[in-house]
C-alpha cells in the first residue's frame, strides 16, 4: 500500500484565517486487477485545518497594577513624556496579551496585525522618592482600525516593603 499526503494552504491575506487542506491518498502499490477485471481505485480522504486569526476581542487586558520597587533594577523610558517625566519602561508582562496554547502572548510586539502602545499620565507624588501614575495601553487591530480598546494600569514606583527588624537575642542564662 502506498500512502501519499498532500497539503494545500489557502492564505487570503493577513486579515483572514489560514486554511490548510490535508489530503491522504492510499493506493494499492501492486497495480493488481480485481477478479472482476476492475482496477482498485485509490482511497482518498481530506480535511481542513483552520488557523484562526485572533481579533481584538481576544485581548485579555493588563494587570491592574505594575509595581517598581526603588531597590530593584528597572529600565527607564528613553525620553520624557509630555509632563517631563522619565518613567520606568513597562515590562513585557505589563502589556495586554492573548491567552495562547503555550501561555500568554504579550503585545510588546505586534501580533497578527494587532498592536499596542501606551501613554503615561502625570505623576502623583505620594512620599519622597515614591510616586504613582496611570499608564494607558491602547490596542488596535489593523484589520479593523475602527475598533480600538484602552486598558488603564496603575504604576507605582517607590519603597513598598515594610522594613524587617531583627531584635537582639537576650542571653537568658547570662553566660555571655
Amino acid at each position: 500500500v502506498e500512502i501519499c499526503v498532500n497539503d494545500v494552504v489557502l492564505n487570503n491575506g493577513p486579515c483572514n484565517d489560514v486554511v490548510l487542506t490535508r489530503t491522504f491518498t492510499a493506493r494499492d502499490g501492486l497495480n493488481c486487477t480485481a477478479v472482476s477485471g476492475e482496477e482498485n481505485a485509490p482511497a482518498v480522504y481530506s480535511y481542513d485545518i483552520t488557523f484562526t486569526r485572533p481579533s481584538i476581542d481576544d485581548v485579555v487586558g493588563v494587570p491592574v497594577e505594575a509595581v517598581f520597587e526603588c531597590d530593584e533594577s528597572f529600565t527607564l523610558l528613553p525620553t520624557a513624556n509630555q509632563f517631563g517625566d522619565i518613567n520606568p519602561a513597562p515590562r513585557v508582562t505589563d502589556f495586554p496579551f492573548f491567552n495562547g496554547p503555550d501561555g500568554p502572548v504579550f503585545l510588546d510586539n505586534n501580533f497578527c496585525n494587532i498592536g499596542a502602545t501606551f501613554e503615561d499620565g502625570p505623576r502623583i507624588q505620594t512620599c519622597p522618592q515614591t510616586y504613582k501614575f496611570v499608564r494607558t495601553f491602547t490596542v488596535i487591530d489593523w484589520c479593523q482600525p475602527e475598533i480600538v480598546q484602552s486598558y488603564p494600569q496603575l504604576v507605582k514606583v517607590g519603597d513598598f516593603e515594610a522594613p524587617t527588624i531583627t531584635p537582639p537575642t537576650q542571653d537568658l542564662n547570662f553566660d555571655g
